[in-house]
């Protein structure tokens, strides 16, 4: 039995282990890939990528990626230890050797040496295997990295076409606002020209003008003052309305009085600068 056999055994058993998990996480990946799309088979159906819960996605990426970095790391450190594996059994190999030459030594017990040679062969297997773990775990990193990759780009082309969706919500509600506006519009001007003539009826319907004093329907000649004063009244108010609409009075008022708006904390006093 060789001295170091235990520590054989051992490291056979983490470098299965890591063996398994870097292939669950390559079998994850490969589901990943087919649930995105990104995938060259024919006999599997794409599914639309812009349907995937991308949080859940992301997060099975980010913890593939760090299992497969965890049993790199291992990997890595089985390689460690094998090189001082194969250190110890050298230095074994030296002391049988010195053992079987000294002068006290009779007989040669060839199996001591069929053993190392098992054994060195053993841990050459292992060593190699591990580099080939290496190169699996690399090629399976750089396939997490190219997904999270593309499942960033859906999620920015879902982001555009929402933000698309909004800005046509968006411009529908402003198209329905002035729309509003300008029925509203109509309606005030309405109320503009008619509201003058309403307010001279009234004052004219007044019992203290008496306009059927022959007891007749027939228009009687001081219905002409009506005219003469609801017109003029009518066109004077959309006269104010539009310069109160049309002319700066915001910048005029205060050029008139003498006075000039000051800058708060806030703000930047432009003519100064």
């Amino acid at each position: 039995m060789h001295p170091l056999l235990i520590c054989s055994i051992i490291t056979q058993h983490l470098i299965r282990s890591c063996h398994d998990e870097l292939q669950t996480s390559a079998a994850r990946v490969s589901e990943l890939t087919q649930l995105t799309g990104q995938h060259e088979y024919s006999s599997i159906p794409f599914s639309n990528p812009l349907d995937l819960d991308f949080i859940s996605t992301t997060r099975s990426l980010s913890f593939a990626n760090k299992r497969v970095a965890e049993e790199a790391y291992m990997v890595k450190a089985l390689l460690r230890s094998l090189d001082k594996i194969q250190v110890l059994d050298k230095e074994i190999e030296t002391m049988q050797h010195h053992l079987e030459n000294s002068p006290g030594f009779s007989t040669v017990d060839h199996s001591v040496r069929d053993v190392s040679i098992a054994f060195n062969d053993a841990i050459e297997y292992q060593i190699e295997f591990c580099q080939d773990l290496l190169n699996t775990a690399a090629y399976v990193e750089k396939r997490i990295s190219t997904l999270i990759q593309v499942v960033y780009q859906f999620m920015n082309q879902k982001d555009a076409k929402t933000n698309i969706a909004l800005v046509g919500s968006s411009a529908a509600i402003a198209k329905a606002a002035k729309a509003d506006s300008s029925a509203m519009k109509t309606i005030a001007i309405l109320g503009m020209f008619f509201l003058p003539g309403a307010f001279i009826a009234a004052i004219f319907a007044m019992p203290v003008i008496d306009w059927d004093e022959n007891g007749r329907p027939t228009m009687k000649p001081a219905f002409k003052y009506y005219w003469a004063i609801t017109a003029p009244l009518t066109l004077s108010v959309f006269l104010s309305w539009g310069l109160a609409m049309l002319l700066l009075w915001h910048r005029w008022i205060p050029k008139f009085s003498g006075t000039r708006n000051k800058p708060t904390n806030g703000d930047i006093d432009l003519a100064s600068r």
